[in-house]
């Protein structure tokens, strides 16, 4: 049996947010080396997006995964 590929919808929202992860964490970096007035609050906060974004690609995958059958132990492990 042949592995079936994620539906083209899916595959394109995690790409989007994996995009959206790494242009956050490379404002992140930006404001890090600036060292500007303010510059660790905007640190703190585009890290914090880019957590938050790949906390719903990952729930997002998560809820695909259960919903083609996989069992609860393993989407809790």
């Amino acid at each position: 049996m042949e592995p079936t590929p994620f539906p083209e919808p899916l595959h394109r929202t995690i790409q989007q947010y994996v995009a959206e992860t790494v242009s956050d964490g490379q404002e992140a970096l930006y404001y890090l080396g600036t060292g500007v007035h303010g510059s660790k609050r905007m640190t703190l906060y585009r890290l914090t997006d880019a957590a938050g974004t790949m906390n719903m690609a990952a729930l997002l995958f998560a809820a695909y995964c259960q919903r083609e059958g996989m069992s609860d132990d393993t989407l809790q492990s």
